[in-house]
């Protein structure tokens, strides 16, 4: 999995490798943000290191690297994440890949929009049926990852011509859960 935040001008992008039981490996690098393509920039800083988080209520973690041990408690508000320790509160905008069309991907010239969820975790929400219309932005399918509710929207303004999932399926990451055909447009 990986997720990209902004908190000032710097981009935040950790990489989590589930190891099972509870561990991860977390690479986390530090980039400039500006210019078009400002997660590809050079990174400022890097870190690579494993962890282990369990859940210990809705949205907080008691987290163990090393021999030391801290809680965290993760807010939604949006875009904004806010990230509780000891009292202690950090602001981020999360850069979602799939706002406005960029969950497409590079390759994605027009056609058929396939939403696909990321990383691995369970359907918990289709708001959408086949045939229905739906506007560039909507969420559409809701997928849990991590004890976290991952909303994936409609990059484009169509109608959904396939679902490819349901509430309470396991997906693997990549794996593609609706379509949606845009509209035409005149030319």
């Amino acid at each position: 999995m990986r997720f990209e935040y902004l908190r000032g001008e710097r981009i935040h992008r950790v990489e989590l490798t589930e190891l099972g039981e509870g561990r991860w490996r977390v690479a986390w690098s530090l980039r400039a943000a500006g210019g078009d393509e400002p997660s590809e920039s050079e990174p400022l800083e890097v870190r690579s290191f494993e962890l282990e988080a369990l859940p210990v209520g809705p949205s907080a973690y008691s987290v163990r690297e090393g021999h030391s041990v801290t809680e965290l408690r993760i807010e939604r508000d949006g875009s904004t994440r806010t990230v509780i320790e000891a009292g202690r509160a950090a602001r981020f905008e999360h850069l979602d890949p799939y706002a406005s069309g960029g969950g497409l991907g590079p390759g994605h010239h027009g056609g058929p929009a396939e939403i696909a969820s990321p990383m691995p975790g369970r359907v918990v929400e289709l708001l959408v049926s086949e045939g229905e219309r739906v506007e560039e932005g909507a969420t559409v399918v809701v997928v849990e990852a991590m004890k976290m509710a991952n909303e994936y929207r409609s990059p484009v303004t169509g109608t959904v011509t396939s679902l490819r999932c349901a509430p309470g399926d396991a997906v693997e990451g990549g794996t593609v859960l609706l379509v949606v055909t845009p509209d035409e447009t005149e030319d």
